[in-house]
């Protein structure tokens, strides 16, 4: 094994690699609740370091798990007995104003990206509330979206090609700079979790900022009466609908429930049906808004510890009142303090689960994981991770793991 270490060693140099540090307990977790042994970290710079890793642990047949700003929730980025690849110092992009294309580090925060995007007059509308934080990399590597889904898509809608290493080395470059593309070989990264080799760099397509931006807020009795106004306004297509219960909406400065309806072009028929009944933001009091919706979880529960194993559901839309009546039912009988918020207009569910006692919430959890089988639910955003009891069709997926890594050493043992 010594000698192993000495030549991963070799590939990064001696201040990117860690093997008997402190370190190694951070990143033997993500921002799940769940522990793994990771026994090395290296700090990678570009693909041609990945690829020279790859090979050394494939031919020692080392697993391998890729790490981004470690913000996942569903135990992804968790290693057994596994060496990290840490991607965050791959943080350089370019914009192509004329194509409105971005080609991206796969360590470039989102957020980062988004605030020259703007600056440009460009927008790349999937936004994750980890926005700020999180990177590029791993939120195509989790297939994920954040608000504004139901009407422009996840993430998988804008990469048209990608840079990755495969299991044994190999870079392969998927290099489309069009919106449309042929194929679906840089498609199978968005949502692989890791698991089919290292994405590298990213290709997005990216489309024109809109002039305008208003939110609305309503305060609503419940979330059954939010379930009805969100069905009744998605015909008008807002950018997003975004629900937060009682507990959390004080959190942000109200009294009850609120629903906000995101507008970014001054949708009439919108504001026509929702003008008598709302608070309207703009400007500078709008981003407050957001930018403090990003932190939610954080700001309800600063002193207390929240597990996020129960934390991302999507469910049939014409399911989800009944899903949340069901959801505060397990909650009560197993004594959780339970929040909830969710991306409305998908249906897309974040329980938030407030809890010391970390056996009590992994009981909730798994509750929560039979009950969105039974409704015919699944995860909405935050990659599958551990919880393998949703994945569907798991051999068709396995032959095409064996395809690219017949060693199995790429986040074995997720999706």
């Amino acid at each position: 094994m010594f000698q192993l270490l000495e030549s991963l060693k070799d590939v990064v140099g001696e201040d990117d690699f860690l093997s008997e540090s402190r370190a190694l307990i951070v990143y033997s977790t993500d921002a799940s609740p769940f522990f793994g042994n990771a026994l090395a970290v290296l700090r990678v710079e570009n693909a041609k370091e990945v690829s020279k890793i790859l090979r050394i642990a494939y031919e020692n047949e080392i697993a391998v798990v890729v790490r981004g700003a470690g913000t996942g929730i569903s135990g992804g980025a968790i290693p057994r007995n596994a060496i990290i690849i840490d991607t965050k110092k791959m943080n350089h992009f370019k914009i192509y104003e004329d194509d409105m294309i971005v080609v991206a580090e796969a360590g470039v925060i989102i957020g980062d990206l988004i605030s020259e995007l703007k600056k440009r007059g460009l927008f790349l509308p999937p936004e994750p509330g980890s926005a700020s934080i999180a990177t590029i990399g791993g939120f195509v590597a989790n297939g994920g979206s954040g608000k504004r889904a139901l009407k422009y898509g996840t993430i998988k809608n804008y990469l048209i090609g990608v840079e990755a290493v495969l299991p044994d080395g190999k870079i392969v470059e998927i290099d489309y700079r069009t919106h449309k593309t042929p194929g679906f070989l840089h498609s199978i990264f968005a949502g692989s979790e890791g698991t089919l080799g290292v994405i590298t760099k990213v290709i997005l397509r990216v489309i024109p900022l809109p002039e305008e931006r208003r939110t609305f807020i309503l305060e609503v009795n419940g979330f059954e009466e939010a379930y009805k106004i969100c069905k009744n306004v998605i015909k008008y297509l807002p950018e997003s609908v975004e629900y937060m219960d009682r507990s959390l909406a004080e959190k942000m400065g109200f009294s009850s429930d609120i629903i906000a309806i995101e507008d970014f072009h001054k949708n009439e028929r919108l504001f026509n049906n929702l003008k008598d009944r709302a608070i309207i933001l703009y400007g500078e009091e709008e981003d407050r808004f957001w930018k403090k919706r990003g932190f939610i979880g954080v700001i309800a529960n600063k002193d207390k510890k929240r597990y996020y194993i129960a934390d991302d559901y999507i469910v049939p839309f014409s399911k989800a009142v009944i899903f949340e009546k069901k959801l505060r039912k397990i909650a009560k009988e197993k004594e959780i303090d339970l929040k909830i918020f969710s991306h409305l207009d998908t249906a897309n569910f974040h329980p938030a689960v407030i809890s010391d006692d970390i056996e009590k919430a992994i009981d909730f959890a798994e509750s929560v994981n039979e009950l969105a089988l039974k409704f015919n639910g699944t995860i909405g955003e935050h990659g599958i991770g551990l919880r393998n009891i949703f994945i569907k069709e798991i051999g068709f997926y396995r032959r095409v793991k064996f395809c690219l890594d017949q060693k199995n050493i790429m986040n074995p043992g997720k999706i």
